[in-house]
């Protein structure tokens, strides 16, 4: 991403195609996405589905001898800190024992509040707590997961996105434009 300014508004545009998909993407295509992903980076996945009623298991994970569960969410990253809690209370209650918790999401929370949030569960549950936000999943497909990309989220990942950059810096040019500018004299 890259941030533009003008007059003191910040704005984030998304650089790459992929960037547009991660933001769009569907909820099962999410899912999905996560689960071939976990699955490369050598988890055993057993998904429980991608429609209807899975009580917040999007997956069961294996790593070895270690049990773990997978909560996908799209979300917005001042909703994260709530959709996590709730996913991992949930987990809990549950009737099967984990050593692990993965939590995938579109939001794009900061590097210290994810970071913060996988200290609080572990502290809370004992479990080893993994949140792969946006740019984490970003940067595994641009690396080392492109056919992932391309398979889910119909992109190539390292293309940039000039049309939608252009419409999103039009549209803000044309709405600050129309705003009243005072003169100071």
């Amino acid at each position: 991403m890259f941030l533009r300014s003008r007059n003191d508004i910040i704005w984030i545009v998304p650089l790459t195609k992929l960037e547009t998909a991660l933001t769009n993407v569907y909820p099962q295509d999410l899912e999905k996405l996560a689960a071939d992903l976990l699955a490369e980076r050598g988890y055993d996945v057993d998904p429980t589905g991608t429609k209807g009623t899975d009580g917040g298991v999007d997956a069961l994970l294996c790593d070895g001898d270690r049990n773990g569960i997978l909560h996908v969410a799209r979300t917005r990253s001042d909703r994260i800190r709530g959709k996590v809690t709730d996913d991992a209370l949930k987990a809990a209650d549950h009737d099967r024992k984990y050593d692990f918790f993965v939590f995938v999401t579109t939001a794009d929370p900061s590097g210290s509040l994810r970071r913060r949030l996988e200290v609080e569960l572990q502290e809370e549950y004992g479990w080893k707590v993994t949140i792969w936000a946006r740019e984490q999943l970003r940067n595994a497909l641009m690396a080392n997961h492109q056919h992932l990309a391309r398979e889910h989220l119909n992109v190539e990942p390292n293309v940039e996105d000039k049309e939608y950059q252009d419409d999103v810096l039009a549209l803000r040019n044309k709405r600050l434009d129309s705003v009243p500018h005072k003169v100071r004299y």
